[in-house]
């Protein structure tokens, strides 16, 4: 075919969405501007070209130099014999002012190699444009990098901090930890703040009803009700946690050896009678809390256990005197 009639239609568009603070993702050539599916993160539509596609890589790797992803181009046809390519960087907007190569860079493995690496350097505003040109023809693909900062982690910071991964909360008390998004590169996007915060437990404890007489301190339990239950399915009756204006709040209402469903006086208050009342640990015990932000899919999780040697409150016995 002659090469002077031959109409050169290539124009591979990606949006590539910046993970691990700065995700970087372009999709795969489809036909029929089919969007992506693969992706929670976004959708893309896409055109195909005769002569390059574009793809990158959904393994991100983070260094001091900022986040990178892997990008390939894709020569055709496959029997072409000079695949050699050249990749530039470049502002989508020709006002915008700015060295693009401070936010974003684009190195091949070597020499007019197919295989190179997009690396974020810095949160960005607008669009940036990473071209593959081949060598022979000129023919080009090229994708579009938007910055989103997106979240990789939740930092909880408050009063308690965990000892080996526990966090050892005193009863009855309301404890506020501020709640901060972070990813690589310091700046996460405004759109995500959707938290969602759920209450779990682990471990098993057995409970039944029983009689408990002041007097002598016993309690006579009624067997046939003692049955084993695990912490998650009871876990609310421990702790409550919530989140608003980026504070987590949680409260501590009861320890595990305190638990029962319902409580009431026998013989004017000598005896009590209980429902479900803790008899003995099955298996040790915990809470656990988790804060999910939805947008992003990250979580932060707590895990903890009661200490009834923290201070919960103060008592004066004569709280009136006389002179």
């Amino acid at each position: 075919m002659n090469k002077k009639t031959f109409v050169v239609i290539v124009s591979v568009m990606a949006i590539v969405i910046i993970a691990l603070g700065t995700a970087l993702a372009v999709v795969l050539a489809m036909p029929n501007n089919r969007k992506n599916e693969n992706s929670p993160d976004f959708h893309t539509k896409i055109q195909n070209s005769e002569h390059v596609v574009l793809s990158v890589s959904n393994v991100s790797t983070t260094s001091s130099n900022g986040v990178s992803k892997s990008i390939s181009a894709t020569v055709l046809p496959a029997t072409a014999s000079n695949k050699k390519v050249d990749w530039t960087v470049t502002w989508s907007d020709e006002t915008q002012t700015g060295n693009v190569s401070e936010y974003v860079t684009v190195t091949p493995i070597s020499d007019g190699s197919t295989q190179a690496t997009v690396t974020c350097h810095k949160a960005f505003a607008g669009e940036i444009i990473v071209t593959a040109t081949t060598r022979e023809g000129g023919f080009s693909a090229h994708c579009i990098v938007t910055y989103v900062g997106v979240p990789t982690d939740i930092k909880l910071t408050g009063e308690v901090s965990p000892s080996n991964g526990v966090y050892k909360l005193g009863i009855g008390r309301t404890y506020v930890y501020d709640v901060q998004l972070t990813n690589a590169l310091n700046s996460v996007g405004a759109n995500f703040n959707d938290f969602e915060v759920t209450v779990g437990g682990y471990g098993a404890i057995k409970v039944g009803d029983c009689e408990y007489t002041i007097a002598s301190g016993s309690y006579y339990w009624y067997e046939d009700s003692i049955k084993t239950v695990q912490i998650f399915e009871i876990a609310d009756a421990f702790v409550e946690a919530s989140y608003a204006n980026g504070k987590l709040s949680i409260t501590t209402k009861k320890t595990f050896e305190n638990y029962y469903t319902a409580k009431k006086s026998i013989d004017g208050f000598r005896r009590y009678s209980y429902t479900d009342k803790y008899k003995e640990t099955v298996e040790e015990c915990s809470i656990s809390i988790v804060i999910h932000e939805k947008v992003s899919n990250v979580r932060a999780s707590m895990t903890i256990k009661f200490d009834e040697n923290v201070v919960t409150g103060v008592t004066i016995t004569n709280p009136t005197l006389e002179f």
